[in-house]
């Protein structure tokens, strides 16, 4: 009676030998995967390093947002034209009556006398 119960246990323990071998292959497996994933995790780790995190995002939203409160107060390109054009008109204007309004401040340069060449006269033609 004790024959077959030592041969089931000698059974039993073969088979439990035989599971561990292959827990142990396993976890082999699985160790060698856990060190892959810890590269590959710390590679990981170093690219995001470099990436906007969301304090970032927000610091630029509130920037973008100064800029376009601070625009509103600049100066569009239509009020410069308008401005230049204006201030060329006033120049022009200026240089197209500056003898009337020297005239009118009073001072006018005086005419310089004006000299008129006496006509050539030709030589006399000879008569036939």
């Amino acid at each position: 009676m004790l024959e077959p119960r030592v041969a089931k246990l000698e059974s039993d323990v073969a088979h439990i030998q035989r599971d561990i071998a292959e827990v142990r292959a396993d976890l082999k497996i699985i160790g060698m995967d856990v060190s892959e994933i810890k590269a590959n995790l710390a590679a990981l780790m170093e690219r995001i390093g470099h990436l906007v995190t969301s304090k970032d995002v927000s610091k630029i939203k509130t920037d973008v947002a100064t800029l376009t409160e601070l625009s509103k107060h600049l100066a569009t390109n239509a009020k410069i034209y308008t401005v230049a054009l204006s201030l060329l008109a006033l120049g022009g204007s200026m240089l197209a009556y500056a003898p009337r309004l020297q005239q009118w401040a009073g001072t006018a340069p005086t005419p310089a006398a004006v000299v008129t060449p006496a006509p050539a006269t030709s030589p006399a033609l000879p008569t036939r």
